[in-house]
């Protein structure tokens, strides 16, 4: 699967765990279609390329550990042909860590990996991705002092192909920007209008996290969005209403949910307005990034 510079197709199975034992993950579906909310345009110098994150080989090392990528081929399908599918293993002199693995399609997958210093402490951390089209789970794994996941797309709900890695707030350490899907629910709207919030997650020393921050990071998640609420004048019907929950989502998430909601309220004027609101707000109340931003 081909990628483009700046959009970084990632994604991993695993779960959390203390100490040693080998872990996998079962597999995932992920919806098609939606509609990104633009990525901000400041600061593109920053973002790491393609080649500055994936090794081009099929392992590589850290300290004593051992990436590896690994072949198996699996039925996707009950009953349906072999598919021969790619993972990743982990390992520590010779015994197996942990197993990537568990996002499969029936095309097949795609598992890459390399080293990046992450959290900006002159000590490098695993990317791992596997991905099929339009699918994703993401994960950052650090090995020193101890084995840690600092990252899992999975518990915020967030991921699919693409994944941007940038030093926004240009502090030496890499945010890491992946869209949220879980306003597929919505059914107000063709899989293709869908929004899908751009979620920036910034490392926490504190908690040894990489934790939602829009809400800390305002001047780039809500950049652009004045002009973005100008434009809505521009536009009608479907195109207007999903150009007006993108902005509502956006600054919902940047910590400004009355000033989301005012401009629901205000610009929302197709079908519905009162049935769609309720919806998004029962998803919200379940949605993890939301429930951090608002410590709910």
């Amino acid at each position: 699967m081909r990628r483009t510079l700046f959009s970084l197709a990632l994604v991993v199975s695993l779960s959390h765990f203390s100490g040693w034992p080998v872990t996998s993950v079962s597999s995932t579906d992920f919806p098609i279609g939606g509609k990104a909310s633009p990525t901000p345009s400041q600061k593109d110098e920053h973002r790491l390329t393609l080649d500055e994150l994936y090794t081009k080989t099929d392992s590589v090392k850290y300290r004593d550990f051992e990436l590896r990528r690994l072949q198996k081929k699996i039925r996707p399908d009950v009953g349906g042909r072999l598919v021969e599918v790619s993972y990743a293993a982990l390992q520590r002199r010779g015994k197996t860590i942990a197993l990537f693995d568990g996002v499969h399609s029936g095309v097949g997958n795609a598992t890459d990996f390399g080293l990046v210093e992450f959290t900006g402490n002159d000590e490098r951390q695993f990317l791992i991705s596997q991905t099929i089209p339009r699918g994703g789970r993401h994960w950052i794994v650090s090995v020193v002092p101890t084995y840690r996941v600092l990252f899992d797309s999975a518990d915020f709900g967030v991921g699919r192909e693409e994944i941007e890695v940038a030093d926004v707030d240009e502090d030496g350490s890499y945010e890491i920007l992946l869209p949220l899907t879980g306003f597929y629910a919505l059914e107000h709207f063709a899989l293709s209008d869908i929004s899908l919030p751009e979620i920036i997650f910034k490392f926490d020393k504190v908690s040894g996290r990489y934790l939602p921050a829009n809400h800390i990071l305002r001047d780039y998640s809500l950049n652009g969005i004045e002009r973005d609420i100008a434009g809505l004048k521009e536009l009608q019907g479907e195109a207007k209403a999903s150009r007006v929950l993108s902005i509502a989502l956006r600054l919902i998430f940047a910590g400004k949910e009355s000033d989301g909601w005012a401009l629901f309220d205000k610009e929302y004027t197709i079908r519905n307005p009162i049935e769609l609101k309720a919806k998004i707000l029962r998803l919200l109340k379940s949605d993890p990034v939301y429930r951090m931003v608002y410590r709910n």
